[in-house]
């Protein structure tokens, strides 16, 4: 009897790179077939991947803030591909002798800079922030003394020590 080569199964770490490899492409608007092709797929597995990271980003279950939140992250993540993107194409070997097209990647590397720097907070948001923290811990600290006091005042029964 001939034994059957071991199947290879991918960890869920390599799954998890690859969906979000095929999500990344069609971001950018290749289609699945395109993607199935480049990365040797079956174009159902593609359009399952993009369906799957899809649904684990549905706006609607979620609410204002998870959305806004959900968004920054991606509107974050793209701009960094696109500055990556934008970097390799100015240092491509094609583009060596072009400086006229150097100079529009090099402005997509720019503005993506600029997108990024409106992600940054600024002093007064830190400051807040720091404010909010010290407020809860009193808070907290406020909400422990008052529990104490109120387990202190309970009335405890009081039997009768036993003979």
């Amino acid at each position: 009897m001939q034994q059957r080569p071991a199947l290879s199964r991918m960890s869920h770490q390599e799954g998890q790179k690859r969906a979000e490899s095929i999500y990344r492409l069609w971001l950018m608007q290749w289609s699945v077939s395109e993607i199935a092709e480049s990365m040797h797929l079956n174009r159902t597995t593609v359009w399952r991947c993009v369906q799957r990271v899809r649904g684990r980003n549905a706006l609607l279950a979620k609410s204002a803030r998870e959305r806004f939140s959900d968004l920054a992250v991606q509107i974050y993540d793209m701009t960094l591909q696109t500055i990556r993107e934008a970097w390799r194409a100015y240092h491509s070997s094609q583009l060596a002798d072009q400086p006229r097209a150097k100079s529009l990647y090099l402005g997509r590397v720019q503005a993506g800079i600029a997108i990024l720097t409106r992600f940054m907070p600024d002093l007064q948001d830190m400051d807040l922030e720091e404010k909010i923290a010290e407020v809860e811990a009193r808070h907290k600290g406020i909400a422990r003394v008052f529990e104490e006091r109120r387990q202190n005042e309970r009335v405890l029964p009081h039997f009768p020590p036993t003979p």
